[in-house]
């Protein structure tokens, strides 16, 4: 039995302990994840609350057959379109404000991930997060994003080929 397995059966047990030994070994891969998606920081903690909040809560249905952390992505991913959703109940004014706050901060990244977000869809820009960054393969992004795999390996297919010829345009344009 893993180290990993262990704490999920004493968490199960009640050890408050053991479920903060699984939080802390991927705080900062979902925190990672989750920044890169949302608006602002404010929003990416609120989201990783609610993704633990969630883990605790619905610890016994993980399933052991799947990673951990492929289980734990799918609460974050999950509770971030929860958020997402929660704008459109939003007036007008708190979403131009938000959106103008998500432009700021999206100007002082000075990185490739900013391209990523103009160029690719959410979910075309989840899938590379996942793949490059967190390293996980088509079978657990598509167990994260509830998608089959074939979907999986044709949107990453298509989200290297548009960021090769976004990259490319860049290079034109420098």
């Amino acid at each position: 039995m893993t180290e990993q397995a262990k704490w999920i059966e004493q968490s199960l047990a009640g050890d408050h302990q053991a479920f903060n030994r699984l939080v802390m070994a991927y705080e900062e891969s979902v925190m990672r994840f989750l920044r890169a998606r949302c608006v602002n920081e404010a929003m990416a903690e609120d989201v990783f609350q609610e993704t633990l909040i969630n883990a605790y809560r619905y610890l016994q249905n993980y399933q052991a057959q799947y990673a951990f952390s492929t289980w734990l992505f799918s609460i974050a991913n999950n509770a971030m379109k929860r958020h997402y959703r929660q704008f459109t109940t939003l007036d007008q004014t708190q979403l131009d404000e938000t959106v103008a706050a998500s432009e700021c901060q999206q100007l002082q990244r000075d990185n490739i991930w900013r391209l990523v977000r103009q160029v690719l869809s959410t979910e075309q820009g989840n899938l590379l997060w996942l793949y490059y960054f967190e390293g996980y393969n088509g079978r657990e992004i598509a167990k994260i994003m509830e998608r089959s795999i074939p979907w999986v390996k044709i949107n990453l297919l298509r989200a290297k080929q548009k960021m090769k010829q976004a990259l490319g345009a860049v290079d034109v344009v420098a």
